[in-house]
């Protein structure tokens, strides 16, 4: 695949290989933000072959792509979508005051969310893939619950 995203994402494996790992994740943050088009960024976790990460990542299942798709084409604020070498799809949220709040998910259904509040409490969970609970807790960390 000679796709630029494609070969960002070995810049990324490049990047890791040389221990850089805060350089290789605003690498990413950058992918995806440049064109906030999640349809064709979720689209292109289909293509990523074995060893995508230059780590032996394997690729994204399907099922998990199609869940995430569904997902996002129903979530009250758009995240940013990054797939790992843990053969799962993360969306995070980051607001200014150094609030963060992640969902890393699963094939076989499991979410493990990830919350920093304002004040650097950490809060973790995992669930069952529920789309009204992940929303919920969108919502909850705009206040708009």
């Amino acid at each position: 695949m000679s796709n630029s995203k494609y070969d960002a994402y070995l810049k990324i494996g490049a990047t890791l290989k040389n221990g850089d790992e805060e350089k290789a994740s605003d690498i990413a943050k950058i992918i995806i933000k440049s064109d906030r088009q999640y349809e064709k960024d979720i689209e292109f976790f289909k293509d990523l072959e074995y060893n995508w990460n230059g780590y032996g990542a394997e690729p994204i299942p399907e099922k998990l792509i199609v869940r995430t798709e569904n997902l996002l084409q129903n979530l009250s604020e758009l995240p940013d979508v990054f797939p790992t070498a843990n053969k799962s799809i993360q969306i995070e949220y980051e607001k200014a005051n150094g609030e963060y709040l992640e969902f890393e998910m699963f094939e076989d259904d499991r979410v493990h969310m990830f919350r920093i509040n304002s004040d650097g409490t950490e809060y973790n969970e995992e669930f069952q893939f529920d789309f009204q609970k992940i929303d919920r807790y969108v919502r909850e960390f705009y206040g708009r619950i």
